[in-house]
């Protein structure tokens, strides 16, 4: 047993040695501190020259299985050193398979905004090649050239990082986004803001050209959509830098945006998403390096603003939830002392100016669906005659011959933004008499007591009320006729009648 511990502690030395040789091949060691799990040495530190030899160590220790941290504890700088936990790595089949899938559902997302717009079938071929080339391709290559920014850049600073993982989801997108996995602590202030800005700026410059088309494609289309057919349609609120670029290239309100637009928008709400200065968003790695310890209090204040915000867009309720449970504070880096140079904080300064140019407060609505209706009087349209003890028609049947019939006109409207799956119904109080409805907009449907047509929004159609009197004499009086009205939209059911009151007593 004896041996055996000096052996252990023959190996823990050697082990402290070549640790101490890295650390003084870049700093100055005047002591040496042993703990359970970390190695710490005093150094003296040149602030001319602590970034690259910290960033050299950094990488000699990594190669060599350890991990630098540079703090700062009374006074003195102390270069703690851990073993670098054992690599889990992944292949890149987990990241070919999100991928394939995301395709997929991105695809089917773009099927979905194509058919919508064109006004054609889901699994035609023109809505799969369309919904591809100008959704799912797009929105992809965004996404994609979002993440590859970060990695690209983490490869730059010898930051060890994962391919991109795509999230698959259902429509409208088709996915949640990407993401990936820093495999090594970042080094410093530097390599930590470059990283951060990396993916929103590289999406962004992607986003740029590819919204400029997409907005020609929608003035040269200009699919208008009235008001009359909106209920249920999505309301999607342009950021500012989509309104600057809508100065150059101009569409008209009210109109279908082109998938391809519709992706671009997409673009600019993931890099407004992206910098929140929170937590581990990238706004969060920037926040971080520009203003060190003290980003915890901006992250603190920027989920309390989103909690407020969500009075008006419930999803940022949900991104605030996410945040809190991430981690509002953002872990420092290896080396938290080189400080930022100008280009640096001014390009950060420019992130900060992208994000308020991106950000909108509803990104989003649906418009609500009303179904509704009226009957309205046909000399005075402005008239409603639904009510029969507020308003009351009568319609004068003088001298009625026998075996003849007096008409009735009055106006049937759609007075809500969806389209009326309608029926009328005449009913008569008198036996002796018989109702019955025509509809001279649609000559196709045939007269009856009972007519079923579709009136489209907020539009109208003349209804004829023909009252049949009978071959017998007809008596003297009122005579009650009731046509009542019926539709059935978003679950509920609704009716209202219209009553008539036949006179003749004249």
């Amino acid at each position: 047993m004896c041996s055996f511990y000096f052996i252990q502690m023959d190996e823990v030395s050697v082990e402290i040695e070549n640790v101490k040789a890295i650390v003084a091949r870049h700093f100055p060691v005047y002591e040496a501190r042993v703990g359970p799990q970390v190695i710490s040495f005093l150094c003296e530190v040149d602030p001319k020259t602590l970034h690259s030899a910290f960033d050299a160590m950094r990488v000699e220790m990594l190669e060599a299985g350890y991990i630098p941290l540079l703090r700062q504890e009374a006074g003195e700088f102390i270069i703690h050193v851990q073993r670098k936990p054992a690599a889990r790595f992944r292949g890149t089949q987990v990241n070919v398979a999100l991928l394939v899938i995301t395709i997929a559902t991105t695809i089917f997302a773009g099927m979905m905004h194509w058919s919508s717009y064109d006004s054609i079938g889901l699994f035609t071929a023109d809505a799969i090649l369309y919904g591809t080339l100008f959704f799912a391709f797009p929105l992809l290559l965004i996404l994609g050239t979002h993440e590859m920014g970060h990695y690209l850049m983490a490869r730059k600073h010898k930051v060890a990082a994962s391919l991109p993982f795509f999230i698959p989801s259902i429509p409208p997108l088709g996915t949640f986004g990407a993401v990936i996995s820093m495999r090594e602590p970042i080094p410093d202030k530097r390599a930590l803001l470059d990283i951060g800005l990396a993916g929103p700026l590289a999406g962004l410059a992607v986003t740029i050209p590819l919204a400029i088309l997409g907005l020609w494609l929608t003035d040269m289309g200009a699919k208008t959509v009235s008001v009359a057919e909106q209920g249920g349609a999505i309301l999607i609120s342009f950021p500012l830098l989509y309104e600057v670029l809508g100065l150059f290239f101009p569409i008209e309100s009210g109109v279908l945006l082109h998938p391809l637009a519709f992706a671009s928008w997409v673009g600019f709400f993931v890099t407004a998403l992206n910098l929140l200065p929170a937590g581990q968003f990238d706004g969060g790695h920037i926040a971080r390096a520009l203003l060190g310890e003290k980003a915890r209090y901006v992250s603190y204040v920027v989920v309390a603003i989103l909690f407020m915000f969500s009075f008006y867009y419930v999803g940022w309720a949900i991104i605030a939830i996410l945040l809190f449970f991430i981690g509002l504070r953002h872990p420092p880096p290896l080396n938290d002392y080189t400080p930022l140079d100008l280009k640096r904080k001014l390009v950060g300064g420019f992130t900060v100016v992208v994000f308020f140019m991106t950000f909108v407060l509803v990104p989003m609505q649906e418009i609500p669906s009303e179904y509704d209706f009226e009957f309205r009087d046909f000399v005075d349209q402005t008239q409603e005659i639904v009510r029969v003890d507020v308003n009351m028609s009568e319609l004068s049947c003088n001298a009625v011959p026998t075996g003849t019939n007096c008409t009735y006109e009055f106006i049937m409207n759609n007075t809500g933004n969806k389209h009326l799956d309608l029926t009328l119904n005449a009913t008569v109080a008198w036996s002796g008499m018989m109702a019955w409805i025509a509809l001279p907009d649609f000559p196709e449907i045939a007269v009856n007591s009972t007519i079923s047509f579709t009136l489209n929004a907020t539009t109208n159609t003349t209804v004829s009320l023909i009252l049949f009197f009978p071959s017998s004499p007809v008596p003297h009086g009122n005579y009650r006729t009731e046509v009542t009205g019926t539709t059935e939209g978003a679950f509920v059911q609704i009716e209202k009648p219209l009553t008539i009151w036949v006179d003749t007593d004249a």
